[in-house]
């Protein structure tokens, strides 16, 4: 499965139109290929708040947000991209009379962070996150040739390195939510609270 994120250029005109009505046509890009996924942005602003409605494929989903926030255009690519990737829980599910991604708020990770991992999930590489600690994480991703899956090796820290080594074999899914769990466990084990326990 691939997955979808919005590119830069669509990033810059989610920021401009946020400051706009009306409806536009964009379209997010596979990290692994070039397959895109077409959907229409209406963009409704009110006096306190901003609505936008996205419609892709037979799926319309709204989110609003107050027109004070900051980034709105980070949190408006992100709800793009949890619908282009099947990660949006739909109102029955939420109880709830808006809809937003998954753990929105909960992520350590920022929209831009999030992409910068699935484009390295897709093709292999090497990152620097920077995630509020004194040094970057360091991630390395290993892609395997015949079957789906990645080697990851994660470190953290200068002068005693806290390290990581693994393989996921399965969707990109899978292994994006197993990375960034890892992360997760490794940037909780060198937090003050966690040395203090």
């Amino acid at each position: 499965m691939n997955y979808f994120i919005v590119d830069e250029r669509t990033l810059t005109l989610f920021s401009a139109q946020a400051n706009l009505n009306g409806t536009f046509q964009h379209s997010c890009i596979a990290a692994r290929s070039n397959e895109r996924r077409s959907f229409s942005l209406q963009v409704d602003r009110g006096p306190q708040e901003t609505t936008f409605t996205v419609v892709m494929r037979d799926e319309r989903h709204t989110l609003t947000l107050r027109r004070d926030e900051r980034r709105i255009h980070l949190r408006l690519a992100e709800f793009v991209e949890a619908i282009a990737n099947g990660r949006l829980l739909t109102i029955s599910n939420q109880g709830s009379g808006s809809n937003s991604p998954p753990h929105a708020g909960q992520s350590r990770f920022d929209p831009r962070q999030t992409r910068q991992l699935l484009s390295l999930i897709g093709r292999g590489g090497f990152l620097s996150l920077e995630l509020g600690l004194p040094c970057p994480l360091q991630v390395a991703l290993h892609r395997t040739g015949g079957r789906d899956a990645i080697t990851a090796i994660l470190n953290l820290g200068l002068s005693r390195p806290q390290t990581s080594c693994f393989t996921v074999y399965g969707s990109d899914n899978e292994a994006f939510e197993l990375l960034t769990e890892s992360i997760e466990h490794l940037v909780t084990s060198r937090s003050p609270a966690a040395n203090l326990a």
